[in-house]
């Protein structure tokens, strides 16, 4: 049981970065119900947990400092969205995607949460804005070019 957790855990941390391949009818069902469960603050302890995991990295932790107590905070808020999904919420779909399509199936459905955590992340303004901010250090006129060669108009958002 350990493992199956830590691979759901593990799906929802890249599951921002990274798709999942095309999802059984069995996964799509849970995948649903999963997006369908959460609310409220559920996106903000999933984007913190996903934080201080990033924030453990050596590419970025000399700027970053994420106390004890605080990743045990976000570890225990963690485990308490975790244990209502898998064995409250979604817990039949849980059993029937292991049934029918395995573990790995289950595990990779928990990256649609970690894709609504980063999307709510990404409605931020202040985040949006952030994250717009190394546009001015680019070549804009490749855009252009870029456009030319596409034969469309390429937009940068900034």
């Amino acid at each position: 049981m350990k493992r199956i957790v830590l691979a759901a855990a593990a799906a929802l941390a890249v599951g921002c970065a990274v798709g999942q391949a095309s999802a059984g009818e069995y996964s799509q069902r849970l995948e649903q119900c999963l997006v369908g469960h959460i609310g409220g603050d559920d996106d903000k302890v999933m984007a913190a947990w996903i934080f201080s995991l990033m924030a453990h990295s050596p590419m970025v932790s000399a700027n970053v400092n994420i106390t004890a107590a605080q990743q045990e905070t976000y570890d225990r808020n963690m485990a308490k969205l975790y244990d209502r999904l898998l064995f409250n919420d979604c817990h039949k779909e849980v059993v029937e995607t292991a049934k029918h399509e395995g573990m790995d199936a289950v595990s990779g459905s928990f990256s649609v949460i970690g894709r609504s955590a980063m999307a709510g992340l990404m409605r931020d303004k202040s985040v949006a804005t952030s994250m717009a901010g190394f546009m001015k250090y680019m070549d804009l006129s490749k855009f252009v070019q870029l456009s030319a060669e596409a034969e469309t108009t390429l937009h940068p958002k900034h």
